[in-house]
């Protein structure tokens, strides 16, 4: 195994802190993503319902 530098582990460290914040903001806009959609999702099922297309399964 290679030594590394304290510089390089420094760099390291920062590029994965980096990636981790990142990787939160895409996790926080998939959670908004999927929000919006099981809303949307509800709001036609009870469209659905209101007007009595539930079909008969």
């Amino acid at each position: 195994m290679t030594d590394t530098t304290p510089d390089q582990l420094t760099e390291n460290i920062r590029a994965l802190e980096r990636q981790q914040r990142q990787l939160r903001r895409d996790l926080r806009q998939a959670r908004k993503a999927a929000r919006f959609y099981e809303d949307q999702l509800n709001h036609t099922r009870q469209i659905i319902t209101r007007r009595g297309y539930v079909s008969s399964r």
